[in-house]
């Protein structure tokens, strides 16, 4: 008898890409949305229930088809707890490209939930993650930046703003297990490797990433997210400043009109997304410092497979019930299998620098 993986917004911009790796990798895939996709016609081993899942009757009439649940709607701040919970009744491991979920105090503990498989959350704990154990003895300092041009969809943006609220601590670092007030002028324009013009910062640490320094035995962690334009920067703040004091539902539609604002006046620019850091530690006696760089056009396309990565990983594992994050469950040796999915203008660069990092103290040089 087979066993599905269903795949709750399989035609979406995330869905469609997660679906066609596992389709590729030759797993049984039941698509679930309110529409059927007519992309996926041509796999003999892809079958469609149409879904909504607003509706509880046939969210659990989907989930009870299937041994893994990956939720590719948005914004899953609205719709991931519901799934989660549903999928673990139906006894199916669920699995959530953002780190949602892990907020959720009403989950069964019977159930197994693998969130943040993504690009952020998901690949910026993973590569640290991964560059720890292949490259180091040990490592006491992590510098993490991110940004870029591309734009994405409104639901996103979203789930963005709700997760800021909710899985991050904004204008901090970490150090030797407490975070700090970190210390960046907001006006001032800095150089980040990769970046192709000096941008604004803004410092913020996850909880995804808290998890993997205390995993790693990682001393002290910066991140930053780099905005090209102070529009960028203030609609984000907007937005999460919706969530306050509201009801992720009511939340959610205030953040949809604030976006929606902000792509009616903004300019197009050249699409791209940096996702870079520096590790610095020792190998073999020695004092090391290496830098990678991840250079993307298509984020949603990357998430996409990193939730199918992550799929594959878990079906091959046997995993206690109990809430995980991506980058436990990914072998390292998705590191160099990462660098061939990547496209043309896409890359990712691995290499070791000789200066220190920029960051000193909680202070952004």
């Amino acid at each position: 008898m087979e066993e599905w993986i269903g795949i709750l917004g399989c035609g979406g911009s995330v869905g469609r890409h997660a679906t066609e790796k596992l389709l590729k990798a030759g797993y049984w895939i039941l698509g679930g949305q309110r529409r059927e996709p007519h992309r996926f016609s041509e796999y003999e081993k892809f079958s469609f229930l149409q879904v909504d899942v607003a509706d509880r009757d046939s969210l659990c009439a989907f989930c009870r088809r299937c041994r893994m649940v990956i939720n590719c709607v948005s914004p899953s701040f609205l719709y991931g707890g519901l799934i989660a919970r549903i999928a673990a009744e139906a006894g199916a491991t669920y699995l959530d490209l953002t780190d949602a979920t892990a907020a959720e105090d009403a989950l069964s503990e019977k159930g197994t939930y693998i969130v943040a498989s993504g690009y952020v959350p998901g690949l910026s704990a993973f590569l640290p993650k991964a560059l720890c154990k292949l490259e180091f003895d040990s490592v006491s300092q992590l510098v993490m930046y991110q940004g870029g041009t591309e734009r994405c969809s409104e639901a996103a943006f979203a789930d963005i703003a709700l997760s800021a609220r909710d899985s991050a601590y904004g204008d901090t670092w970490y150090h030797k297990g407490k975070l700090h007030p970190c210390r960046i002028k907001a006006t001032k324009r800095y150089k980040l490797p990769g970046f192709p013009n000096e941008v604004l910062l803004k410092a913020n640490v996850s909880k995804e990433l808290l998890r993997m320094l205390a995993a790693s035995g990682i001393d002290t962690l910066y991140w930053v997210n780099a905005f090209d334009e102070f529009a960028q920067l203030k609609v984000l703040m907007e937005a999460v400043g919706c969530t306050i004091n509201c009801g992720e539902e009511e939340a959610t539609g205030k953040i949809k009109e604030v976006f929606r604002s902000y792509c009616a006046s903004a300019p197009v620019q050249p699409c791209y997304c940096v996702l870079g850091m520096e590790l610095e530690g020792t190998k073999s006696g020695r004092k090391k410092i290496l830098r990678c760089e991840l250079h993307l056009r298509d984020s949603a396309r990357i998430c996409g497979y990193v939730l199918a990565e992550t799929a594959m990983e878990v079906l091959t594992q046997k995993i206690s019930p109990g809430l995980y994050f991506a980058y436990e469950i990914l072998n390292e040796r998705y590191l160099s299998a990462l660098e061939k999915e990547l496209q043309v203008g896409e890359s990712l660069s691995i290499y070791e620098i000789t200066e220190h990092t920029m960051f000193s103290g909680g202070r952004f040089e």
